[in-house]
């Protein structure tokens, strides 16, 4: 993968929930908005995902960070 991509990746990954969806919509209102927006659809999650994320609301450990949003940034140079 080419390196703007991957740091792109990386960035997206650290983002606040409200920062991706201002990028999503920043992408929407630049890029052909109606085609991109047509091309996304919703999906269920799975009952497995569904247990995933429950374990994490409830604080297991085996699903939480292992590492700071703080440090992550940091070690990622953002």
């Amino acid at each position: 993968m080419e390196a703007v991509k991957e740091r792109l990746i990386g960035a997206i990954t650290v983002m606040s929930k409200e920062d991706a969806l201002s990028l999503w919509e920043y992408i929407i209102r630049s890029h052909s908005p109606q085609t991109l927006l047509d091309s996304v659809e919703e999906v269920e999650p799975t009952p497995e995902e569904i247990e995933i994320l429950n374990a994490y609301k409830n604080g297991d450990e085996r699903y939480q960070p292992s590492i700071s949003h703080k440090t992550l940034k940091k070690e990622l140079g953002l």
